[in-house]
């Protein structure tokens, strides 16, 4: 087990120079500690109990938690790590602090290269500013290469924001060229000294899965030429490829893109519903955010404009729909201008008959107070869901009602009516109040079970259906009933092949001694059913 990872380093120990930098703020005895053994990931800091500490670092720069890294105007880096998943573990906002550009980077490089646990997903983010909302104009794109690569590589599966600078094409090859699928995202500060050139080429030489590019920028700050920009929306090798609202001279580039997957904004201000008429959609996993005034008299012509063109075309596979206010409005939405859009999209779900995932809530990054509220709709969402033979999850903001908070019969019906449905919220945690919803859940991935059971060869299909039943449903007459419903051809076979005191004497075994049966069951059927394929 490792030991402690701070020491406090008393104030009479400390060197001249760090005496020097120690802020004036709390009668400078803000806590300053040094490192005793070199941390193994993220998570070894006490963020909590550290707050508002500094720790010193060998190579004179200092590592600042929270507050600490706003008593330094000057040779300060500012940034942000944070859970960007449900658990929200910690916001760290920190700051690299020393008087070499070189040993900040060095430091910088070290932390940030630092892995998260196993399975949790964070953000990383370069901020402009100080917890004290001053700039301290530090350039990003000062990393060398070889650092940027360390940093991508140790936390693959980690949003990184590169919020300013200029990279040169040494760092944009950097960028482009990890084994492992990289989430970036760029803003509007972020610029290429060759518009992209390499960036691009270098994408295009991929043989494996890029991941996620995403653009929070607009027409004035693309940081690609319009050559380059063009070029993006050729490649396949994109995972995902998110984009801000951009004007209507780049409209055909989003919804021609040969990324897997597409998420876009629209604007009303930006686009008009016929640009919509003949518009090809080449994507079919598509996320479309659309922003509109609701003091506009028909601001619904818009979305309904997009949901008609997606209901003709009818290939879609992945569809999230959202209808956001746009800047600070605060005008409800009309009920009868929502009640178009819902017929719209009701029109759209029932036309895309490949339609395997469908989200009408917000996302984990949106503010829900904005996003249209389809609860006077749920009903008929629900209904189309139920009667979709190819859904398989649904995402919805909040359920139940806070006007009815016990009441799940939607989902209850939609459960009973679709067995091969999930429902999620905007968070991707299942919705379920915990006890009638979750036998549904139960039952239903017992039916889907069995149904795989279906695509077994006769051979084996009737020792697999038998090791189910006194597994997993013995003494439940539903369960049994719905696995046999799957498998009546061989429900005679089945009858004359069981050993009916194998199952007396289990429904007589306590249950320690049933899981030990069940378990040396599902052995023997395995062997049988290795037997029958090597015959």
């Amino acid at each position: 087990m490792n030991g402690p990872l701070l020491e406090l380093i008393p104030k009479e120990q400390m060197t001249p120079r760090q005496q020097a930098l120690l802020p004036a703020i709390y009668g400078g005895r803000l806590p300053m500690y040094k490192l005793l053994r070199e941390p193994s990931h993220l998570d070894d800091f006490d963020w909590e109990k550290n707050q508002n500490a500094i720790v010193w670092f060998e190579n004179e720069t200092m590592f600042c938690f929270y507050k600490a890294g706003s008593f330094f105007e000057e040779h300060n880096f500012c940034f942000v790590i944070s859970h960007s998943d449900d658990l929200k573990k910690y916001f760290l906002e920190s700051a690299v602090h020393g008087e070499s550009q070189t040993n900040i980077l060095e430091t910088i490089t070290f932390l940030w290269s630092l892995p998260q646990l196993k399975g949790s997903k964070t953000i990383l983010a370069t901020s402009e500013h100080s917890i004290d909302d001053v700039d301290y104009g530090f350039d990003f794109a000062s990393l060398q290469p070889e650092q940027i690569a360390r940093i991508l590589d140790a936390n693959p599966s980690r949003r990184f924001f590169f919020e300013r600078g200029v990279w040169s094409s040494a760092q944009a090859v950097v960028l482009a060229s990890r084994l492992d699928t990289t989430d970036l995202h760029l803003t509007d500060a972020f610029a290429f000294e060759d518009h992209g050139t390499a960036f691009v080429r270098e994408l295009e030489r991929r043989e494996l899965p890029f991941g996620s590019l995403s653009f929070d920028v607009d027409e004035s700050t693309i940081p690609f030429s319009r050559a380059n920009f063009e070029r993006l929306f050729e490649l396949d090798v994109l995972d995902k490829l998110e984009l801000d609202a951009l004007g209507r001279k780049f409209l055909p580039l989003p919804f021609s893109a040969k990324a897997k997957a597409v998420h876009y904004k629209i604007t009303s201000d930006t686009l008009k519903p016929e640009d919509f008429e003949t518009l090809e959609i080449v994507p079919k996993d598509l996320q479309i955010k659309v922003y509109v005034d609701v003091s506009q008299k028909e601001w619904e012509a818009l979305p309904v404009a997009f949901l008609n063109r997606a209901a003709a075309l009818g290939d879609l596979k992945k569809l999230s729909f959202l209808i956001f206010r746009r800047r600070m409005d605060r005008q409800p939405f009309q009920a009868k201008k929502v009640a178009r859009v819902a017929n719209a999209l009701l029109r759209t779900i029932k036309a895309n008959t490949k339609l395997q995932y469908l989200n009408v809530g917000a996302t984990i990054y949106d503010n829900s107070d904005n996003c249209l509220n389809w609860d006077s709709h749920l009903h008929k969402f629900f209904e189309a869901v139920a009667g979709h033979q190819g859904l398989r999850t649904f995402v919805m903001g909040n359920y139940p009602s806070k006007d009815d908070p016990e009441n799940y019969s939607l989902i209850e019906q939609l459960l009973a009516s679709n067995r091969n449905i999930t429902v999620l919220d905007c968070k991707g945690n299942k919705i379920s109040n915990g006890t009638t919803v979750d036998k549904l859940y139960a039952l239903n991935a017992l039916y889907q079970g069995s149904t795989e059971l279906v695509k077994e060869s006769a051979s084996v299909r009737p020792s697999l259906v038998a090791t189910a039943i006194l597994a997993r449903v013995l003494g439940s007459f539903q369960y049994i009933s719905l696995l046999l419903s799957q498998h009546d051809d061989i429900l005679c076979d089945l009858i004359q092949g069981l050993n009916l005191e194998d199952i007396i004497y289990s429904q007589t075994m306590s249950e320690e001694e049933s899981v030990v049966f069940a378990h040396s069951t599902e052995s023997e059927t395995k062997k049988l059913r290795t037997s029958k394929e090597i015959e």
